[in-house]
């Protein structure tokens, strides 16, 4: 399951010019947990693009696979997808 926690459009000057944006541009923002069986499992934030994330709204993040949302609502196909993963020592939340 997908537990949506906002989407909303932020500013993030470390990602906006990877996507050959200003590093003040906002962007929209997905920040969700991934949950099995009601258990958290990973922490997700995905930034989109304007002319992407404009086009997209919270209610339809409705599958754990980001990407086969923006295939089924806005009839993207990913080709090419590049993932940055960090890790941050976790705390009790």
């Amino acid at each position: 399951m997908l537990d949506i926690k906002s989407y909303r459009r932020e500013t993030a000057p470390e990602i906006a010019p990877v996507l050959g944006l200003p590093p003040d541009e906002p962007m929209h923002c997905l920040r969700s947990i991934l949950r099995k069986s009601g258990e958290a499992y990973a922490v997700s934030t995905i930034y989109f693009a304007p002319a992407v994330g404009s086009r997209l709204q919270r209610r339809h993040f409705d599958d754990v696979i980001v990407f086969r949302v923006m295939q089924r609502e806005l009839g993207i196909e990913l080709g090419d997808v590049r993932m940055t993963v960090g890790a941050e020592l976790a705390n009790e939340s």
